[in-house]
């Protein structure tokens, strides 16, 4: 396990919490540790659906809800005007009861404390929304980032390409200022040993961290996701797979890659009616997003001239290489559309005959297939001045969109940070990122979070890969889903 520290302020980081206010910060954010209860009835799913802020504002600061009043909570509202002391404050908490012993709010949720509970989230309400209520990460000379890469293993060239452009790219930001006088600092965690969700954790837990960027999530990371969203931590330009529903679900995930199942439906435009393909075997691997795309090719499929003649489904380390080769020989396919593991796809290039086209979505480009036809959500390098990025890279771009996402990544945090002015904060960050239209970060398309999006663009090229990626051969024009 390597964990790489890149210190550009050189100071001692301290974002002037105290432990307690920490963990009450938590409580206040993701839930006590048992269930909440609503009249009566102890409330299930996700803690954070009935945690404090979630009515009462990310500063305390109340909110309105459905019609009603819901009041602000920070200590001198509660202890001045409203007339608290901390007993009391617990009291309202855990049993709906205020100062003059009147039942509040039927809905308001009554949560059971632990003693170490109940201190934790006394000493941050007193700090709620002042000065010194900030997050991890933030100081007043810095603003630490993190990210989970693989250094080590069979993807360590990707990750260590990834680590460059990161690193060059912060060091580029800090020489002209950073943030409103806050530099940047980068650490990295090598994902490689024991995985992403541990390096993430990692990250979160022990590297003092505001936001990430440019995680390499290979794979459906629906556990990662799930953790960052009840932590609270926006993470920016994570390149994996995932859902149309996980892009609703994870609020602080803000994507640059579409859907795998948006790209498989430009699949199926590309080889419909540019490649006038007519005859496609589907190969799946038995993982969400591969299925839910599989399904929407299958979909498209139905209502157009590309007929499916064969569909072959398996789960991973089982792959069935004598399977597909019957399959097409027998099908007369004249298409395989590959949305499988990464590692299996040279399988298939090896016995796809002549006159067979083989296309895949983006995720499978890692593998730097000689002749794969991929889609490409990321800008064309005719259309970019490449030379920036290759003095980041301090060479040839070897790894071509995981290297615009390291830099758009960077590049997004900034805008939205600047967005968010000198009090910086995650929920202030995301609600800057949530603001950001038509970003253009000069190597990937035009980017819109804004309405609630959380996938900065939907489209993609399909492109001809030739060796090591080097050389990307765009086969199509911009491509977007139609929509079922």
């Amino acid at each position: 396990m390597k964990t790489a520290t890149l210190i550009i302020a050189g100071c001692v980081y301290a974002h002037g919490m105290t432990p307690a206010e920490v963990a009450g910060k938590r409580i206040y954010y993701t839930g006590a540790s048992e269930a909440a209860l609503v009249r009566g009835i102890a409330v299930q799913g996700p803690r954070e659906t009935f945690a404090c802020a979630q009515c009462h504002g990310s500063e305390a600061e109340g909110s309105s809800e459905a019609g009603a009043r819901i009041p602000a909570i920070q200590w001198k509202r509660l202890s001045g005007e409203r007339g608290y002391d901390a007993a009391q404050v617990l009291r309202a908490v855990e049993h709906g009861v205020d100062p003059a012993g009147r039942e509040l709010q039927t809905l308001m949720p009554r949560y059971r404390l632990s003693a170490v509970e109940r201190e934790a989230l006394l000493a941050y309400l007193k700090i709620a929304g002042t000065e010194r209520d900030t997050d991890p990460g933030v100081s007043d000379t810095a603003i630490r980032v993190g990210a989970a890469l693989p250094l080590s293993g069979e993807l360590a060239r990707t990750g260590e390409a990834m680590r460059r452009i990161l690193s060059s790219t912060i060091l580029r930001v800090n020489s002209r200022g950073g943030v409103y006088g806050r530099k940047l600092e980068l650490v990295i965690e090598d994902s490689a040993t024991g995985g992403v969700q541990r390096a993430v954790k990692a990250l979160v837990e022990s590297g003092d961290v505001f936001a990430l960027v440019s995680n390499f999530q290979p794979g459906l990371a629906t556990g990662v996701d799930d953790y960052l969203r009840a932590e609270r931590v926006p993470s920016i330009g994570p390149l994996g797979d995932y859902t149309r529903g996980a892009a609703r679900e994870h609020a602080n995930v803000f994507r640059f890659l579409p859907a795998m199942a948006d790209e498989a439906d430009v699949l199926h435009r590309y080889l419909s009616t540019i490649a006038n393909r007519r005859r496609a075997l589907l190969i799946e691997i038995e993982s969400p997003a591969e299925m839910e795309a599989a399904s929407s090719f299958r979909t498209s499929s139905r209502a157009g001239a590309l007929a499916m003649v064969s569909d072959v489904r398996y789960s991973r380390g089982r792959f069935p290489l004598e399977k597909i080769a019957a399959e097409l020989r027998e099908s007369h396919a004249d298409c395989v559309v590959f949305l499988g593991a990464g590692e299996d796809l040279a399988k298939v290039m090896r016995i796809a005959g002549e006159g067979v086209t083989v296309v895949a979505t983006a995720q499978a480009m890692a593998t730097n297939a000689d002749g794969l036809l991929s889609t490409y959500p990321g800008a064309l390098p005719r259309d970019v001045d490449a030379s920036v990025l290759e003095e980041l890279a301090g060479g040839a771009m070897t790894h071509p969109l995981p290297q615009a996402f390291a830099f758009s990544s960077v590049a997004l945090l900034v805008e939205a940070a600047r967005l968010a002015g000198r009090k910086l904060t995650r929920p202030a960050l995301m609600r800057a990122l949530e603001s950001v239209q038509d970003f253009t970060p000069g190597v990937l398309p035009a980017m819109n979070f804004a309405g609630g999006r959380r996938t900065g663009s939907t489209g993609a090229y399909v492109v001809r890969m030739e060796s090591e990626g080097a050389g990307i051969q765009p086969v199509s024009e911009w491509l977007t889903p139609v929509a079922h």
